[in-house]
C-alpha cells in the first residue's frame, strides 16, 4: 500500500531520505509513526491507517516500509505486510474502506487478552 504521510518531520530529516530506503513503522498511543533506523522522525500515518494498522501490528502482524516518493512536501512510503498475526488472519490489512471490521477486529484482540489473562 502506497501511503502519503501526514505531520511530517524536519526538513533537514527529509532532506536525507532516499528512494527505497528502509524505514520502521513505530506505534504509538493513538497513531503509528515513520522513523528512520536512527530513530528520527519522519511523519505519521494519517489516522484511519493508523488506528487499522496499530489493532494488526498488536496482533502480531508484522510490515515493512520503504521510501516511495520524497519531494519534501509530499512524502509517501510503500508498506508492505510481510505476516499475519494468527488473530487477524481472516482480516484484509489494506480494504478499500480502512473502517471496514475494525470494530470486529477490537474486539476479536480484546477477546484473546482476557482469554490469556485468565
Amino acid at each position: 500500500k502506497n501511503v502519503k504521510l501526514v505531520n511530517l518531520g524536519q526538513k533537514n530529516t527529509l532532506a536525507q531520505l532516499v528512494v527505497g530506503q528502509e524505514v520502521v513503522m513505530k506505534t504509538k498511543k493513538r497513531k503509528v509513526e515513520i522513523r528512520t533506523k536512527d530513530d528520527e522522525y519522519i511523519g505519521s500515518l494519517p489516522d484511519d491507517l493508523s488506528k487499522r494498522l496499530r489493532l494488526f501490528i498488536k496482533a502480531k502482524s508484522r510490515y515493512s516500509a520503504y521510501i516511495k516518493e520524497n519531494n519534501m512536501n509530499n512524502l509517501i512510503v510503500f508498506i508492505k505486510e510481510d505476516s499475519k498475526g494468527k488473530k487477524v488472519v481472516n482480516f484484509i490489512s489494506f480494504p478499500v474502506n480502512l473502517s471496514t471490521n475494525i470494530n470486529q477486529i477490537g474486539e476479536e484482540i480484546q477477546k484473546a487478552f482476557f482469554d490469556k489473562r485468565q
